[in-house]
């Protein structure tokens, strides 16, 4: 155990867990330009026309406008919006800085995919880098903090960040929020007058690259309770810098119109409190599952019922085995209530391992500071259950985060590269473009919408602009009949014709029996709805079923 502890207090560990977190994600070099990537690459080099643009070269992230809903609605009749949308979904994010390393990148190699991603990978090795300095400074014990920085640099939540270019935000972000770290404890530890100008700076870059910037906000109020020394109000009013950063952030934002607002996969905190409050409920521990043990994004939107009740009951027996550490120990305090201040952003989104970098640099910290405190102390702690049930999690924990994160990282970092096969291979069954001018591509089903809205992206990056109509999405069995040459009637046998019903969705998406959607060639009449979503609807065409221009 000795030799354990004086390798992970080696100088030399930070610049180890660099090297394991690039070695891993290498792989993620040959994803190419695969799903988003491809619309910013088609706005960078101008190269498809105006009418089907829905961004800019600095608003790469943002789709649609609650000011400009014809986008939505020829996104509609283009097919990568689904017609149960509401006209007024907004998804706008405000990401310049990620936004201009994109740029960066079509200028000096617009047609080198690799070099892109490696530009990636050494934003998630500079990451590691200082969150390993982060550790020491924070952690003291250099062997913990050691250990901390390895489970770090492992973890499979960062792999789809490092192997996705339209991800890039996330450790961009990461970088800036843990220099904003870095800088505060030197200013405030060491009185490194720097560090007073160089957190906050640091803090505007990283909310300038990704919303995800706010979650620094819960690690600076984390810090300022427990780690300084001072009477409360003098240590708040210390946080200034901070709040003259983020309130004017704030405020551009609203003037900007940028947030998400009647868009299935985000709640929008300010709009829809109620629903926000109930998403954290759900979502939150979902998170500290796929955080503390294994990913579980994927299988949430499958089963989210199971996979919400597995997330209370490891909670729980997560703050049961930590409370004794957290009790006396300010360090730890500090870690937990980070990690748990910074899942309220991400609560905001359907839960993706993806989201996790500020949570996992809390739990991380703590994980590690618990197993140090565990070996020996906490190995005899009393009473005999909670010594049991902690020694079984102690095992579990550097089973996972030690040998099996490890294995699993090169694998999420590919997952979009998978992905992007998958939608290929859906595209492929589809004719070619010269063959189906003036037509439309009807799919009666499809178990995700995202795979419609890709292949439709695949298509018009391969210059072909055939329109498409989803009846459905989902995984529920369906009924359709042909009422008349012009109309065919779709009813879901137990669900909605969306693919929403596991999702937390706004008050924007109810229907009522009887709404008219009208899109070009086809209108749409909802008959029956199921808990706001339509479970049979009427697709009237134009034109005969049998028309050669629907296929």
């Amino acid at each position: 155990m000795n030799k354990v502890r004086d390798w992970l207090s080696h100088p030399g560990v930070p610049y180890i867990a660099v090297i394991l977190a690039v070695g891993l994600t290498i792989p993620s070099l040959w994803n190419g330009i695969v799903l988003d990537d491809i619309a910013h690459r088609n706005v960078l080099l101008a190269d498809i026309p105006m009418s089907v643009r829905f961004m800019s070269a600095l608003t790469l992230f943002c789709f649609s406008s609650e000011e400009n809903t014809w986008r939505v609605r020829e996104g509609k009749k283009l097919g990568n919006v689904p017609w149960w949308s509401p006209d007024d979904s907004q998804l706008g994010f405000c990401r310049p800085f990620r936004s201009i390393t994109h740029w960066l990148d079509y200028q000096l190699w617009p047609n080198t995919p690799v070099l892109m991603h490696l530009q990636s990978i050494a934003w998630f090795g500079i990451l590691v880098f200082f969150v390993s300095l982060l550790y020491r400074r924070i952690l003291g014990v250099k062997w913990v903090a050691g250990l901390a920085a390895l489970f770090f640099a492992v973890d499979p939540a960062h792999g789809m960040p490092a192997g996705w270019l339209a991800n890039r935000n996330a450790l961009i972000t990461g970088v800036f929020g843990v220099l904003c770290l870095l800088g505060h404890d030197q200013w405030k530890q060491r009185g490194w007058r720097p560090g007073f100008l160089l957190g906050p700076l640091c803090f505007a870059l990283a909310l300038l690259s990704a919303e995800a910037g706010v979650a620094i906000g819960a690690y600076l109020l984390s810090y300022t309770l427990f780690l300084e020394r001072a009477p409360v109000r003098k240590r708040l009013i210390r946080l200034t810098p901070y709040a003259l950063v983020f309130l004017p952030w704030v405020v551009t934002y609203v003037l900007l119109d940028c947030g998400a607002r009647n868009f299935h996969i985000y709640t929008d905190p300010l709009n829809e409190s109620f629903l926000y409050l109930k998403a954290i409920f759900f979502r939150a521990p979902v998170y500290l599952l796929g955080q503390w043990i294994l990913p579980v994004g994927f299988h949430y939107s499958i089963w989210p019922s199971i996979v919400h009740r597995a997330g209370l009951i490891f909670s729980v027996l997560l703050v049961v085995i930590l409370i004794p550490l957290i009790r006396k120990d300010r360090v730890a305090q500090f870690w937990a209530v980070g990690m748990v201040l910074s899942l309220l952003p991400i609560c905001a989104v359907q839960p993706g391992d993806r989201n996790l970098l500020f949570v996992g640099l809390g739990a991380m910290g703590l994980l590690a500071q618990w197993i140090c405190w565990m070996i020996p102390a906490g190995w005899n702690h009393s009473p005999g259950l909670w010594r049991v049930t902690a020694r079984i999690m102690l095992v579990i924990f550097v089973v996972i985060h030690g040998l099996i994160h490890p294995i699993l990282l090169p694998g999420s970092s590919k997952v979009v590269a998978f992905i992007d096969e998958q939608i290929k291979r859906a595209g492929a069954s589809l004719p070619p473009g010269a063959e189906v001018e003036s037509r439309m591509f009807i799919i009666t089903n499809n178990p995700n919408f995202f795979f419609v809205a890709g292949v439709i992206g695949q298509r018009l990056n391969e210059g072909q602009f055939t329109p498409f109509l989803a009846l459905s999405s989902g995984n529920h069995p369906l009924t359709c009949m042909r009422k008349d040459l012009y109309t065919i009637e779709v009813r879901s046998a137990n669900g909605s014709l969306t693919d929403l019903d596991n999702v937390l969705v706004s008050k924007a998406y109810a229907m009522q029996p009887g709404q008219i959607v009208r899109l070009g060639k086809v209108v749409i009449e909802v008959l029956e709805v199921t808990n706001g979503l339509p479970s049979r609807a009427e697709f009237r065409f134009r034109v005969p079923i049998d028309d050669p221009g629907l296929l």
